[in-house]
């Protein structure tokens, strides 16, 4: 099972569908963050490594060099030695010449043991031979490279370097033996292998940023499924679930957020089913305290209506039993509509008799006069019921309704093992009677509940008589309920017409 969800209105819509952003915040998905963390490592290992190797490479280039150089130098020293010491000048620059003009060396000069020139071919670096020796590279104990640059007649100048050793006899100096070589054939080969090297680099990097985006999507697919599912959550879609074939702790996550959202669904449909046997209301405060339901209850300040069907024993009697059915759940589901339209909470059905509360569970400040509109309201839906019951043959039927306000218990009434939240007291009881009291499509209060503010001036009543209550000496003077006063009217109208429409 999928779920698609759009995002919410003043939410831009951004990568891989989230909204970029979430509340005031920028969103940022997690396959982004993990690609830039992964990619970041890779790049950065790459570049390491890259460098380390071109350094290796410049290195290795410049050893080879060194060892190719010096070999050289020290062939030179050991062919000029002889003539050397013989001051052989002419076989001095046969052998100079030789080492001078090559492919690889540009130039060659043989020293005497004073330290002057005493043959010389090609390119090398002008000064003292002490001088060259103090700024010169140390190789091995006695042999050393010079680098320096050579300035050519056009101007240009080009990067030599050149190696000096020494022209032993036994264990004296008798000279020394300098070749010279341009830097530029061992620059080029560098600048050759380092493209190589950059180009690899390059599809290393862009391989590695591959590898990175998938192994980020494939570890942020789970979390994106999380997103999604708390989503649907969310939105109160308990029926979606999560595909948790993984075997790490991501399809454990997957299978405990299954499980919530089965519990999730459990509960939900628990509470629908149990606002069909109490108000909603009272279902979720039983839900909400699951831990701490017990008997007892709290005073509070409250109504309560009973609408009673008038001659319900004998129309009982004359019916088939799925007549009666018919006929009591479809007026009773009438004034569930009815209550709920004034904030009352439906108490329980008492065979033909319906009982409504107002300003509990939930408070309510004016529960006095929205007891009065509600009886008001019930007995104008049924005004209109019984007119379309006469045009089809059947018989009206006619609701006396009591009401009354005052303190009362509201809690759980029963025992452990079987309870039920409802209002008791002398007020309730008062208002049963009234009910009895009442002649067929009236509704009585009394006079203390007519006098109050919340009731005097926004209704119609008149004068009806005297009943005797228990535990007063004096009578209660009741009042019967003709109609709300004009500013009501309409208002009135318009739920009567909702509370038909929705039994429709």
């Amino acid at each position: 099972m999928t779920g698609q969800h759009e995002a919410k209105p003043g939410t831009e819509s951004g990568f891989l569908g989230y909204p970029l952003l979430h509340g005031r915040r920028r969103f940022l998905p997690i396959a982004v963050k993990l690609t830039l963390i992964l990619g970041g490592l890779m790049v950065g290992g790459i570049l390491l490594l890259g460098l380390f190797t071109i350094d290796n490479q410049r290195r290795l280039m410049q050893q080879q060099l060194d060892e190719f150089g010096l070999s050289i130098a020290r062939l030179l020293a050991d062919s000029a030695r002889e003539p050397l010491l013989a001051e052989d000048e002419l076989v001095l620059e046969t052998v100079v010449s030789k080492f001078g003009n090559t492919r690889s060396s540009l130039g060659a000069v043989v020293y005497n043991d004073r330290g002057q020139p005493v043959a010389s071919r090609g390119v090398v670096p002008e000064g003292r031979i002490t001088d060259l020796y103090r700024g010169a590279r140390a190789l091995t104990d006695i042999d050393y490279s010079l680098e320096w640059r050579w300035v050519h007649r056009n101007g240009a100048s080009e990067s030599m370097v050149s190696y000096l050793t020494p022209i032993r006899y036994r264990n004296l100096v008798a000279g020394h033996a300098l070749v010279t070589f341009s830097r530029r054939i061992i620059e080029e080969q560098f600048h050759e292998s380092l493209m190589i090297l950059l180009g690899a680099m390059l599809l290393m990097l862009f391989v590695s940023l591959l590898l990175a985006w998938y192994l980020s999507r494939w570890l942020a697919r789970p979390i994106h499924q999380l997103v999604r599912a708390s989503q649907a959550i969310g939105a109160g879609d308990y029926r979606y679930r999560m595909d948790d074939r993984r075997n790490d702790e991501l399809g454990i996550l997957m299978r405990s957020f299954n499980e919530m959202a089965h519990g999730l669904l459990k509960k939900s449909q628990v509470e629908q089913a149990l606002s069909r046997y109490v108000s909603r209301d009272v279902a979720s405060e039983i839900l909400r305290n699951l831990d701490q339901i017990e008997l007892g209850g709290r005073h509070v300040e409250a109504s309560v209506v009973f609408a009673d069907i008038v001659g319900f024993t004998e129309m009982s009697e004359r019916l088939e039993p799925r007549e009666i059915s018919e006929l009591l759940n479809r007026y009773f589901h009438y004034i569930t509509r009815a209550s709920a339209l004034w904030q009352g909470t439906i108490d329980k059905f008492i065979g033909d008799c319906a009982m409504i509360v107002f300003g509990v569970p939930r408070s309510d400040p004016e529960h006095r006069f929205h007891a009065v509109a509600c009886a008001v309201l019930i007995r104008r839906v049924v005004v209109r019921l019984n007119a379309q019951r006469e045009a089809q043959g059947q018989q009206p039927i006619h609701f006396r309704i009591g009401i009354n306000c005052g303190q009362m218990l509201a809690g759980n009434m029963g025992s452990r093992d079987r309870m039920q939240y409802t209002v008791v007291g002398d007020a309730v009881n008062l208002a049963s009677r009234l009910a009895t009291h009442a002649e067929a499509d009236e509704i009585l209060i009394d006079e203390e509940m007519y006098r109050h503010a919340e009731v005097s001036g926004r209704v119609i009543a008149q004068r009806h008589g005297t009943i005797q209550i228990r535990g007063r000496r004096e009578p209660a003077t009741l009042y019967r309920i003709i109609d709300l006063s004009p500013d009501y009217r309409q208002q009135l109208e318009a739920m009567v017409d909702r509370v038909l429409e929705a039994g429709e």
